[in-house]
């Protein structure tokens, strides 16, 4: 398959990964908000890092070495993602140059549903 190719109705692309989805028997009892939010092992992956650190606001730059491979942008979007899900709360400041550094903050780290379902998948989100 070259550049600019069509895809066919069902195909991906070879380079494409499956993410290691949420078990069906854990988003059944989850509101489709928390299905979402928990839909991505980098998502979880945030979560339970930020839920370890406490209240303690984390930025896309921190979080990206925990995660190899994942580009900063990705780290940034699928910290985004939870932001609209209110997994987690954004804050800003500016840095270097009048620049504005997003942080990211959990809001879940006491909600059972999110703890249940983050305490599931964990072995689940290990890298093969």
């Amino acid at each position: 398959m070259k550049l600019g190719e069509e895809f066919s109705e069902g195909e991906r692309h070879p380079d494409y990964e499956s993410p290691r989805a949420l078990p069906a028997e854990l988003a059944h009892g989850l509101s489709p908000t928390a299905r979402h939010a928990l839909s991505h092992p980098i998502r979880r992956g945030i979560l339970r890092e930020l839920n370890r650190d406490g209240a303690t606001p984390r930025t896309p730059d921190e979080l990206c070495p925990l995660f190899p491979g994942a580009s900063r942008a990705t780290i940034a979007y699928h910290a985004n993602v939870l932001s609209d899900c209110g997994s987690v709360t954004v804050t800003l400041a500016s840095a270097s140059r009048g620049a504005l550094t997003r942080s990211f903050i959990s809001e879940v780290a006491a909600d059972p549903e999110y703890q249940r379902a983050l305490a599931a998948t964990e072995q689940l989100d290990v890298p093969a």
